[in-house]
Protein backbone atom coordinates (compact mmCIF):
# COMPACT_ATOMS: atom_id res chain seq x y z
CA UNK A 1 0.00 0.00 0.00
CA UNK A 2 1.20 3.64 -1.17
CA UNK A 3 0.97 6.26 1.75
CA UNK A 4 -0.60 9.26 0.07
CA UNK A 5 -0.75 12.60 1.84
CA UNK A 6 -3.28 15.54 1.50
CA UNK A 7 -3.46 19.10 3.45
CA UNK A 8 -6.69 20.54 4.31
CA UNK A 9 -5.72 24.35 4.57
CA UNK A 10 -7.07 27.67 4.36
CA UNK A 11 -8.63 29.49 2.05
CA UNK A 12 -9.34 26.21 0.26
CA UNK A 13 -11.28 24.65 3.11
CA UNK A 14 -12.76 26.87 5.31
CA UNK A 15 -13.13 24.47 8.34
CA UNK A 16 -10.17 22.49 8.01
CA UNK A 17 -10.82 20.14 10.65
CA UNK A 18 -14.28 19.31 9.85
CA UNK A 19 -13.76 19.08 6.38
CA UNK A 20 -11.26 16.82 6.93
CA UNK A 21 -13.14 13.90 8.75
CA UNK A 22 -15.87 14.85 6.10
CA UNK A 23 -13.63 13.59 3.33
CA UNK A 24 -12.71 10.03 5.24
CA UNK A 25 -16.53 9.73 6.90
CA UNK A 26 -17.59 9.98 2.84
CA UNK A 27 -14.09 7.67 1.63
CA UNK A 28 -14.58 4.83 3.78
CA UNK A 29 -11.89 3.19 1.16
CA UNK A 30 -9.45 4.93 2.79
CA UNK A 31 -7.59 4.99 5.89
CA UNK A 32 -6.36 7.49 8.29
CA UNK A 33 -2.38 6.73 9.17
CA UNK A 34 -1.86 9.91 11.04
CA UNK A 35 -2.51 13.91 11.43
CA UNK A 36 -0.47 16.71 12.09
CA UNK A 37 -0.69 20.68 12.12
CA UNK A 38 0.41 22.77 9.88
CA UNK A 39 -0.13 26.25 8.98
CA UNK A 40 -3.30 27.21 8.52
CA UNK A 41 -4.91 23.61 8.74
CA UNK A 42 -4.25 19.97 8.80
CA UNK A 43 -2.05 17.30 7.26
CA UNK A 44 -3.32 13.64 6.60
CA UNK A 45 -1.21 10.57 5.45
CA UNK A 46 -3.70 7.80 4.32
CA UNK A 47 -4.13 4.74 2.29
CA UNK A 48 -6.32 2.92 0.08
CA UNK A 49 -8.05 -0.02 1.68
CA UNK A 50 -9.19 -2.70 -0.45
Amino acid sequence: MKMKIKDFTRPEYLNPVMDMWEFFNENPQYRLLKYEAVKGGVRVYYVVAS
